[in-house]
């Protein structure tokens, strides 16, 4: 049997998500205990979102290698932040909400790859004040893709003719970008006061972190107004759903839809994809026909030996054989140079020196020359010119 196929492992992206929570500006603090293992192991926490949000869907992710053969146990704490503990920079000064744990096997083998567990505190579920339901977690996993696809890209969003949340301002909108109802950017923080034609500012983003490196996953930009009363809640305006292919076509009118609202005909206003850029890669610029050159700078000074010191970088003859060998400055030159110059279309290559007395150019030591003594072409054909 093959040992690879006796040990399944997937590298998993896992998101968290809470909902009818009493309290505000939460943040979730994530665990691990593998097979036996007495002890947690803190993966990391989320980052803290302020407001009425239900459900609060925060944007970091976490990123496990998921191992069938072993139980891994994932614990949630779910914090509300406090001022002294932000001061402190200490978990023990924030205040606990609640608890919840489950096996990352359970998530991955349920419909849709998602769970949702109770909150509990000393072994007894926690209510919503308000909702009277109980505060929950919701996790959700999904395997990563094309890890090696990854590209870092420049996003930037406007929208046209939002509706007025408010009754005498217009609208304070943000926008969150969700996929599979899970935040993967976005912040009621960035929202822009009062306007109904929004120009959000240009952001980064990565393929793997957007949309787990699918280009026709769905990807839903939901636009919210913001609101300072946290009791009220932020109001929803609207959405679109696009893929990672829409979004590189820059669209623009895109109409925004809203099936919260009973009068579901009405305008809601349009979307626009204002900026779209990808990072290049490496290989990008080989088709794209860039051309490299290498440039070499060859010390002679002292520091380096005379070439008749076998320590030399210099030493091209063995001092006790006599025969000949290759510096160390021929053998790196020669071993970069081997790997640049199927980059190099005309195989020219400047070499120059310093730090060197030749008898001819008089007494003292020369400190830039070009090394073929030619003053009006430093340059050489090929790595071994």
């Amino acid at each position: 049997v093959d040992p690879q196929a006796m040990h399944l492992s997937e590298k998993v992206e896992l998101f968290v998500a809470s909902g009818d929570l009493t309290y505000t500006n939460t943040f979730c603090v994530l665990y691990m205990k593998r097979g036996p293992q007495k002890e947690f192991e803190n993966i990391g926490q989320t980052e803290a979102i302020g407001g009425n949000q239900n459900p609060t869907r925060w944007t970091k992710r976490f990123y496990l290698d998921y191992f069938f053969e072993e139980e891994q146990i994932l614990k949630f704490d779910v914090y509300t932040e406090q001022n002294y503990g932000k001061k402190t920079g200490q978990l023990k000064d924030h205040k606990l909400v609640g608890t919840a744990t489950c096996a990352l096997g359970e998530i991955l083998s349920e419909a849709g790859s998602v769970v949702q567990r109770k909150l509990m505190v000393k072994g007894y579920p926690i209510k919503n004040r308000k909702t009277k339901r109980m505060a929950h977690v919701i996790a959700f996993a999904a395997k990563c893709q094309s890890v090696e696809e990854t590209r870092n890209i420049s996003l930037a969003f406007a929208a046209n003719k939002l509706i007025q949340a408010d009754k005498t301002t217009l609208s304070d909108p943000y926008f969150l970008i969700t996929r599979n109802n899970t935040v993967v950017y976005g912040d009621r923080t960035q929202h822009i006061k009062n306007t109904i034609f929004p120009k959000w500012p240009t952001f980064q983003i990565d393929t793997q972190h957007l949309c787990n490196n699918d280009a026709n996953a769905d990807l839903t930009i939901e636009i919210w107004d913001w609101d300072k009363d946290d009791k009220s809640g932020d109001d929803f305006l609207g959405s679109v759903t696009l893929t990672l292919n829409d979004l590189k076509q820059r669209p623009q009118g895109i109409t925004i839809t809203n099936d919260r609202k009973k009068n579901k005909k009405r305008g809601f206003g349009t979307f626009d994809v204002r900026t779209y850029k990808s990072a290049s890669t490496f290989m990008d610029y080989l088709q794209g026909g860039v051309d490299m050159s290498l440039m070499v700078a060859i010390d002679f000074t002292a520091s380096n030996k005379h070439p008749s010191d076998a320590s030399s970088l210099h030493c091209i003859q063995d001092p006790q054989s006599g025969q000949p060998r290759i510096s160390a400055y021929q053998h790196g030159v020669r071993v970069i140079g081997n790997i640049v110059s199927i980059y190099d279309a005309d195989q020219m290559y400047p070499v120059w020196a310093f730090g060197l007395n030749v008898p001819s150019k008089g007494a003292n030591a020369l400190h830039a020359f070009n090394l073929n003594f030619d003053e009006s072409n430093a340059e050489v054909h090929g790595i071994h010119g």
